[in-house]
């Protein structure tokens, strides 16, 4: 799987430590596992790079300002906001050293992952 390449390649490049790495894989498999959701390049790329990027972040102590008020109100439009909040919460979880400002941005991709599924 490209995705899962990528994120390898981002470790082999020094931008993941080994631990980081194996918490982003671990979260592609409970998304495709856990949550049947088909990730590959097109459709997962986002919320896998976002989140690679976010511990990155936390890796260099940055930080990632709370989402704007119209990012907000658009988030909270999604149509599956539930569900990929709910997913967004097992992913935090799963990495507890995400700040709540990372995980607040995971959830618009992965509700628009959860759109484009066919039911």
């Amino acid at each position: 799987m490209k995705l899962k390449a990528q994120v390898i390649r981002r470790r082999d490049t020094g931008r993941l430590t080994g631990e980081n790495c194996k918490q982003v894989l671990a979260v592609i498999d409970y998304l495709q596992k856990g949550q049947h959701l088909p990730l590959d390049e097109k459709n997962g790329e986002l919320l896998i790079l976002h989140l690679c990027d976010a511990l990155e972040r936390i890796e260099h102590r940055e930080t990632l300002p709370a989402l704007g008020q119209s990012v907000y109100e658009e988030v909270t439009r999604e149509p599956n906001l539930e569900r990929a909040v709910s997913i967004c919460r097992d992913i935090q979880e799963m990495i507890p050293e995400l700040q709540a400002s990372e995980a607040e941005y995971n959830i618009r991709p992965v509700g628009a992952r959860l759109g484009n599924m066919k039911n």
